[in-house]
């Protein structure tokens, strides 16, 4: 709890044990005033105090601001990187936002993407999407705290370029978007459109009813819900060593619930040191983002594809082929 020396005690709402030695108190929203404070912890044998250990301050909230970094050229077939910088200008931590990223040429998306790797795989001269690779590009948008973007984090996160599906029209713009969906997104998701595609093939009817009604339970009717079941889970996974931004991966985390957690408790108390790098690639920017390597992940969901938002604010980026 909270002690502000004067006889006003403001216990926390919910205590957390994330690791053997590390709690997170959590308060609600505009319940401490203004003002600096002990921190007690009392246990069965007693209690501890931290004097003067907490500052509760008058803060603006947190604000995202995101551009675009595109290349002097795009190619119909040849690989570049596009560069998403994204800034918490604010003076508080968010929830990651998922951020989406889309072009259109004459009104046509046909971009060959993915988030990018270690490898590049070149560009492509083909009309299918290769395996992938989508026509957009969706991630969280965390910073250095996994399912969190703290005040004043900048991050950049490369997105690799592998061309574009014919048919090509030559000395035509490409048109760039990039969406946002955060926590506070109030808009309702269109669920039942989605129940049959985001189911694998391989799951049968019967569990499937099973494992979507514990999904809806868990995600919520708005984008703003859904957002926030990610950035939780990407939070989870942050604290068992696992630093993940790709959608598919938490969107299929969320969908194997309840017995995603145990198992990979399981698996990070077997792991050692924590699969998780963070870093630059060669020839990168700091303060950017590097692919995750380390010895355990989460699956990739096998069902029909991701889920993009319902509202997107268009980018003043454009570039020309």
């Amino acid at each position: 709890m909270l002690d502000d020396g004067a006889g006003g005690l403001y216990p926390a709402d919910v205590i957390e044990l994330t690791q053997s030695d590390t709690l997170v108190a959590t308060f609600l929203a505009n319940t401490v005033p203004v003002g600096t404070y002990s921190v007690v912890l009392t246990r069965p044998e007693g209690s501890d105090r931290l004097p003067d250990g907490f500052e509760m301050g008058l803060y603006l909230g947190a604000r995202l601001e995101t551009s675009l970094i595109l290349p002097g050229r795009l190619g119909y077939h040849a690989p570049a990187t596009i560069w998403i910088e994204y800034t918490n200008s604010g003076d508080v931590a968010m929830r990651a936002p998922l951020l989406v990223l889309r072009a259109d040429q004459n009104g046509r998306q046909a971009t060959i993407m993915r988030l990018a790797d270690r490898v590049s795989a070149g560009g492509f001269w083909t009309s299918a999407l290769p395996v992938g690779f989508s026509n957009s590009v969706q991630f969280l948008a965390s910073g250095a705290t996994p399912g969190l973007l703290q005040p004043g984090e900048t991050i950049r996160a490369p997105v690799q370029w592998s061309g574009w599906q014919p048919p090509w029209f030559q000395a035509s713009k490409f048109d760039f978007r990039l969406g946002v969906l955060d926590a506070d997104n109030s808009d309702t998701v269109d669920w039942a459109s989605e129940r049959s595609k985001m189911q694998p093939a391989y799951v049968s009817v019967e569990a499937w009813n099973v494992i979507w009604e514990n999904f809806l339970s868990q995600v919520g009717n708005t984008w703003g819900e859904y957002v926030t079941a990610l950035s939780d889970n990407a939070s989870y996974l942050g604290r068992l060593g696992v630093d993940e931004t790709d959608l598919s991966i938490l969107l299929g985390f969320e969908l194997t619930r309840p017995t995603a957690p145990a198992r990979w408790e399981a698996l990070a108390r077997r792991q050692t040191p924590p699969s998780r790098l963070r870093g630059l690639t060669s020839g990168s920017p700091a303060n950017s983002r590097t692919p995750f390597e380390g010895a355990i992940r989460p699956a990739r969901w096998a069902g029909a594809g991701l889920i993009a938002g319902s509202r997107e604010a268009p980018s003043r980026a454009t570039a020309r082929s």
